[in-house]
């Protein structure tokens, strides 16, 4: 079974999002699925400005508890 690993996003308005998305795409051979606990909009904008180096994988993020959206 793969584990899943939650992460925060950091400061949504600081370099938080960009440094969070940047590390999963050094780790992306690493097997875990990535849950990144902050909003979705911030982690869609980050990985924008990352761009494809974001990782690739799907990115889900929590926003509230119970409240999982997936992009």
């Amino acid at each position: 079974m793969i584990p899943t690993l939650a992460l925060s996003l950091g400061d949504p308005t600081g370099i938080g999002p960009e440094v969070t998305l940047r590390a999963l795409a050094l780790s992306r051979d690493e097997p875990f699925v990535p849950l990144l606990v902050g909003a979705l909009d911030v982690a869609r904008s980050a990985r924008a400005l990352v761009g494809e180096a974001g990782d690739g994988r799907p990115l889900v993020a929590i926003e509230q508890a119970g409240d999982a959206r997936a992009d």
